[in-house]
């Protein structure tokens, strides 16, 4: 498998390194760039499952949302399927 890198590492370690530097229009940014990927997962009925500032890195300053090992389309969820991430975001 051969993946991208990704120059600024995750989203914690952006954020711990860059925050104070960082412009509200750049934050904002790059929430909505998280958002919009999310949104791209739901249309194709794809739930991540596992999302949180680790799983998300940066590239060029943008966001690429990673670690898909617990997504699951939709209709392969049930009510009894167990809870899986890190507690602090699920």
């Amino acid at each position: 498998m051969v993946l991208q890198y990704a120059d600024d590492g995750t989203l914690r370690e952006y954020l711990m390194t860059n925050f104070t530097n960082l412009q509200w229009t750049d934050k904002l940014c790059i929430a909505k760039e998280i958002a919009l990927g999310l949104l791209y997962l739901h249309d194709n009925n794809i739930i991540h499952r596992d999302l949180h500032s680790k799983n998300i890195l940066i590239h060029q300053r943008q966001p690429k949302i990673t670690d898909f090992g617990l997504s699951k389309r939709i209709n392969e969820i049930t009510s009894n399927s167990n809870v899986h991430g890190m507690p602090a975001y699920v």
